[in-house]
């Protein structure tokens, strides 16, 4: 019988797919409208259990979909995620 070598591409598409998954690092946080500007939402380098040097060498960053106006900032010596600007919904929405 000839070995086509079927399931170990499997077995590598299926390691590859988990590890994308896990190195992607989607986070998200949910926090009171109208925090003054400079309140800490969260800590990125904690939540992802990554110590300061790493996380700064990953340069984390966060993405806007379209021209929205950047309400929230990353502190890249600390790893907090903190408001930039007072946030109202009604003004925004």
């Amino acid at each position: 019988m000839e070995d086509n070598g079927f399931p170990a591409l499997c077995l590598i598409c299926f390691v590859s797919f988990m590890t994308i998954n896990l190195v992607h690092g989607d986070l998200s946080y949910s926090f009171p409208e109208e925090l003054n500007r400079g309140s800490i939402i969260g800590n990125v380098a904690k939540d992802l259990g990554l110590d300061l040097k790493e996380f700064s060498s990953r340069k984390a960053r966060v993405d806007l979909e379209g021209p929205q106006k950047r309400f929230c900032d990353i502190n890249m010596n600390n790893g907090e995620l903190v408001t930039s600007e007072k946030i109202d919904r009604e003004s925004i929405c």
